[in-house]
């Protein structure tokens, strides 16, 4: 199914609010009480949140920057980086990286009990279509095993309070979650953590991924 056209025209906010039968003034009061924004805000926001989509399905940033309203490129990047914290040049070029299937693994290996020690390997991870690539040297490789795996996303949080919120969900799994369901671990193969383009920006975001099986 294809996506349907757009309306991307500037309305005013006399024309919004003829089409809710309202006042201008008795429509911006209304809806700053509903959205807790200033209809202009608002307005300028869904457009950029439309732009950012069309941008990730490969979209120039010039064309999207004219389409939806903006006068120039560089009008277009400092409302688009006001809204989103970063310009849409970072996102293309991010969302192109992440449309390839790589990301970002963490995942810890020979994990000695009795003193406490492991290895924390951090890398880019690779689908099959990447598998026949040489590797550098001095570079290391590990296969991820599949099955099954609970997947757990952190809240997004500030990067002040990122890794706090990575411990708080562990916990949270470790504590509560496995010994209240009806899942153990599955010791035979590893959890890992998994980054993304959520882990980029002003407010973050990653998926901790613990293999389970039956109790």
């Amino acid at each position: 199914m294809g996506k349907a056209p757009l309306d991307t025209r500037e309305y005013t906010i006399e024309e919004l609010a003829n089409i809710a039968h309202y006042s201008p003034d008795h429509f911006r009061r209304i809806f700053m009480e509903q959205m807790g924004i200033p209809i202009k805000q608002y307005m300028t926001r869904r457009k950029l949140e439309y732009a950012r989509y069309d941008i990730f399905q490969g979209c120039r940033i010039l064309d999207m920057a004219l389409e939806y309203g903006f006068e120039t490129h560089a009008g277009f990047t400092k409302a688009f980086k006001k809204v989103f914290g970063y310009p849409p040049s970072l996102y293309r070029l991010h969302e192109t990286y992440t449309r390839s299937h790589h990301c970002e693994v963490a995942v810890c290996l020979d994990i000695d009990e009795e003193q406490g020690y492991f290895t924390y390997m951090l890398g880019v991870g690779v689908d099959k279509a990447d598998a026949d690539i040489p590797m550098r040297p001095g570079t290391y490789s590990c296969t991820v095993g599949g099955g099954l795996y609970a997947i757990f996303s952190t809240p997004w949080a500030e990067e002040d309070n990122y890794v706090q919120s990575i411990r708080d969900t562990w916990r949270e799994i470790l504590e509560c979650w496995l010994p209240e369901s009806q899942y153990e671990y599955d010791t035979r193969r590893q959890a890992y953590e998994y980054y993304d383009e959520r882990d980029h920006g002003p407010a973050q975001q990653m998926d901790i991924c613990v293999p389970i099986c039956k109790r």
